[in-house]
Order: structure tokens, then C-alpha cells, then sequence
């Protein structure tokens, strides 16, 4: 972490403790997940679908909201953005 130089009425609040050298790594962040059920996620177009399975509150980015929702509140017919950036309309999801 680069040092600053501090001016006026500034204080360091917290400081970085000084970590051992040897094996492991540092954790810098943790992750908590709440408990959500399975469900079936089918996407496609008039060609072809696959489906899904997916946490029910798992973001998935809908094109019809212009929002990141949760999977579990998507409906028959709503387009969502893929992660290779096309659009996929959702054909179905059992919950």
C-alpha cells in the first residue's frame, strides 16, 4: 500500500498490521451467502434452449427491466442478457 503524505487536520484512522512472509495468502474480503432453493432456468431462442439450474436469487441482467433481478423473479417471455452479451429469452422457469 503506498504511503500519502497528510495535510491539514487528517488522521490514519486504521493501520495495515504487518503480515509474516511465508506460505498462505491474505484474506482481504469475505462472502456470505444466504440459503436459496434450485431452480430450472430454460433459455433459448426458436432454434435452440438450455436449461439452467441456478440459485433463485442468483442476478441475471433482464433486458425487458434494464435491471440486474433475481432469477427466481423472471417470467416466461422476459429477454436476458447472456454473459457473451447476446440476448436469450427465457422459456421457461421451474421452481
Amino acid at each position: 500500500m503506498p504511503r500519502t503524505v497528510l495535510q491539514g487536520r487528517e488522521f490514519v484512522a486504521l493501520t495495515v498490521p504487518l503480515i509474516k512472509a511465508g506460505q498462505g495468502r491474505v484474506v482481504t474480503a469475505t462472502f456470505q451467502h444466504t440459503k436459496a432453493g434450485v431452480i430450472d432456468l430454460t433459455i433459448g431462442d426458436a432454434v435452440e434452449s438450455e436449461t439452467i439450474g441456478t440459485t433463485s436469487n442468483h442476478p441475471f441482467w433482464s433486458e425487458d427491466r434494464q435491471a440486474c433481478v433475481q432469477a427466481g423473479t423472471l417470467k416466461s417471455g422476459e429477454r436476458v442478457r447472456t454473459y457473451l452479451g447476446d440476448h436469450k429469452q427465457v422459456m421457461e422457469v421451474s421452481h
